[in-house]
């Protein structure tokens, strides 16, 4: 999630963020910010310290895996390549390029 955010932060800056989230430890953790897990707690800060820093407001809502249209590419279901659409490729790039 981090990872993500932080990719297009350019773009999200100042921006209201809708997260579809088919985790729900990681949902939970982030409501809460609590977790017994050092690592987890370590990423739930990374997160929101960047969502703070770029006044980025976020919105959690866990959807089934089966609705989250991340999840096959995400995971390269049955070995297929997802091929992100020219229009997301070209920004993907952009923000990429060093």
């Amino acid at each position: 999630m981090h990872a993500g955010l932080s990719a297009f932060r350019a773009s999200l800056t100042g921006k209201h963020i809708e997260l579809m989230v088919d985790n729900q430890p990681a949902v939970h953790m982030l409501r809460s910010m609590n977790t017994r897990s050092w690592a987890c707690h370590r990423e739930v800060l990374r997160v929101l310290r960047l969502a703070r820093s770029h006044d980025m407001h976020l919105s959690l809502f866990w959807v089934p895996s089966k609705e989250n249209l991340a999840d096959a590419p995400s995971r390269e279901l049955l070995g297929r390549v997802y091929c992100l659409p020219p229009w997301l490729a070209s920004h993907v790039r952009s923000v990429l390029r060093p």
